[in-house]
């Protein structure tokens, strides 16, 4: 896994993982059950900004992938892409624990 190359930017990982990780159980869910199709994309879209900012070109990816199912108000498949992201986010925060960066 390629980690971004700027101290700052590590510094703030843990917290970017933590918020994201937040976000994923707690607001994530209720834009699906309110069927919040534009809320949902505007959350995929920060996901994809946020990730290409610390170079997470797959995280970016499934922003984008998150999207696409807002657009198409297909709430289903958002639910269940929810749960790769999720295990994308600890893949990182369990790598990042092994590279002695977190805080």
């Amino acid at each position: 896994m390629k980690l971004p190359n700027d101290d700052i930017i590590l510094e703030l990982l843990p917290e970017f993982l933590d918020s994201w990780l937040h976000d994923m159980e707690y607001v994530l869910p209720q834009l699906i059950s309110e069927k919040n199709g534009a809320d949902l994309r505007r959350f995929g879209h920060t996901l994809k900004g946020s990730a290409a900012q610390f170079g997470f070109e797959e995280l970016r990816d499934m922003g984008i992938k998150m999207m696409s199912f807002a657009e198409l108000n297909d709430f289903d498949n958002a639910e269940d892409f929810a749960k790769a992201i999720v295990q994308h986010l600890l893949e990182i925060k369990q790598f990042i624990e092994s590279q002695n960066l977190s805080s």
